[in-house]
């Protein structure tokens, strides 16, 4: 899959979750990639930068790489997904 689709699905995947969850924004992305990926961290920073600057639940997102040998190669997996949510006012 080429670099930008997958990026490109990461962030209609995380987006659709924070819809579901009625999230005001995503805080932080977190992805582990295998070592022998060829998908460097600028690369794929500046990839996600062209697709959160058009949504609103993205703009601030901060996006962490972990490399590691125990995710199999070509894949990455999102690990972990900071959300805000909305004030939960209990009376």
């Amino acid at each position: 899959m080429h670099d930008t689709a997958v990026i490109q699905a990461l962030c209609d995947k995380v987006e659709q979750m924070a819809y579901e969850r009625g999230a005001k924004s995503v805080l932080r992305i977190a992805l582990e990639v295998p070592d022998s990926t060829h998908f460097t961290p600028e690369h794929m920073q500046e990839t996600f930068d062209l697709f959160r600057g058009s949504s609103p639940l993205l703009r601030e997102t901060k996006l962490e790489f972990r490399y590691t040998e125990t995710v199999p190669d070509r894949e990455m997996i999102l690990r972990d997904v900071e959300l805000e949510l909305p004030d939960q006012d209990q009376d």
